[in-house]
């Protein structure tokens, strides 16, 4: 008696065709399994940051430390930068020896209170924007360094990081109408808790903020680090350019971020969820409701 090996040309079909069908299904949610994962990521990094300031805290007198975005003429920036430097924050290259020592005893860069504790810059970037330690900045070509070592030396001048960092951060002094200000935690007992977030913010002005390659690029433009619907991603965030600054676009329908308090914790917030806060009407931030 004959036996049948192997399969028929329609059984092959057959059999490719449910394949292609169960990939077609299950492509949805293996995607935000993935997301999923990703925001698990993120909200590790921060409280890798939180435990970082907590550290400093009890051998500082429960003082957190100096915020990166105050600039050494006693001025606020955006909270959105690991280093920065008001005399050279359009410098697109690392700052010399004679820069470094004009600046400081007042350039508050995070590695400088921080680096010793939380060694890897990656605490500061959210997984989904694709930052590593070891990465060449700037990331646009004419590697000058690399990100991490310019964390934890701030000689790149204007550095950004994909988290909002608020501890000591008062630069919020004007509130969208209606909305009270935003009141930074100094110290760990404060009333006010949130410490840090994922950015979302709004570039109308100083479009070099973005770090892309042309800044005009940046120029009526939102920002987050996390990815949404028709923004593209140029490290280290995602840009949806946008004319309307009253709201927020509905491209952020579905956007998710997270917010770490100094007691440890993390939650997970919808973009919509936020109050819209500026810096003397130019740095726009949203932030999560909750930040008490």
């Amino acid at each position: 008696m004959n036996q049948r090996k192997g399969f028929t040309l329609i059984e092959l079909l057959i059999v490719i065709a449910i394949i292609a069908v169960l990939i077609t299904i299950l492509a949805p949610a293996l995607q935000k399994a993935r997301e999923k994962a990703k925001m698990v990521s993120c909200a590790s990094n921060q409280k890798q940051l939180i435990y970082g300031l907590n550290l400093y805290a009890t051998e500082n007198q429960n003082k957190l430390p100096p915020s990166p975005n105050r600039d050494e003429n006693g001025s606020w920036h955006r909270p959105n930068d690991l280093n920065f430097s008001i005399r050279y924050w359009s410098k697109r290259a690392p700052l010399t020896d004679a820069e470094m020592e004009s600046i400081k005893n007042r350039y508050n860069y995070a590695g400088k209170y921080l680096g010793k504790i939380l060694k890897n810059s990656e605490v500061f970037n959210c997984s989904l924007s694709k930052i590593r330690d070891g990465d060449g900045w700037p990331p646009f070509g004419g590697v000058a360094g690399t990100y991490g070592e310019f964390y934890r030396t701030g000689r790149f001048p204007t550095l950004p990081c994909t988290y909002t960092l608020l501890y000591n951060f008062d630069g919020f002094n004007r509130a969208s109408a209606g909305v009270r200000p935003f009141d930074a935690p100094n110290r760990t007992s404060d009333k006010n808790t949130l410490v840090v977030q994922d950015t979302l913010m709004y570039l109308r002005g100083n479009p070099e903020l973005a770090w892309l390659q042309n800044p005009s690029d940046g120029q009526y433009s939102f920002h987050s680090c996390h990815p949404f619907q028709n923004a593209f991603h140029a490290k280290p965030y995602y840009t949806l350019k946008h004319t309307d600054i009253s709201v927020l676009p509905k491209e952020m329908d579905s956007l998710l971020l997270n917010a770490g308090y100094i007691d440890g914790h993390v939650e997970k917030f919808n973009a919509f969820d936020t109050i819209h806060l500026t810096h003397n009407n130019v740095a726009h931030n949203w932030i999560t409701e909750k930040y008490r």
